[in-house]
């Protein structure tokens, strides 16, 4: 599970802070609207195994039109 949280859309790209669960580490996501390839990352260590989580969470945002502030994305 991770939390996506600080969701801000703008006219051609959505950044967001992510944080997986049990964790108060946070890293940083920015994507292009157009074609939701990612700019902009940052991330180490355990916040790199959940940037996939948080990109596809992102892309998922991008595809319903509507943003949320917070978003849970959770998998199996």
């Amino acid at each position: 599970m991770v939390r996506l949280v600080k969701i801000k859309k703008f006219e051609t790209f959505i950044e967001a802070y992510y944080i997986p669960e049990d964790s108060n580490e946070e890293g940083y996501i920015k994507m292009r609207l157009a074609d939701k390839e990612r700019r902009l990352t940052d991330h180490d260590g355990v916040m790199k195994s959940y940037f996939v989580h948080a990109k596809n969470g992102l892309k998922q945002i991008i595809d319903e039109g509507e943003v949320p502030e917070t978003r849970l994305v959770m998998w199996y």
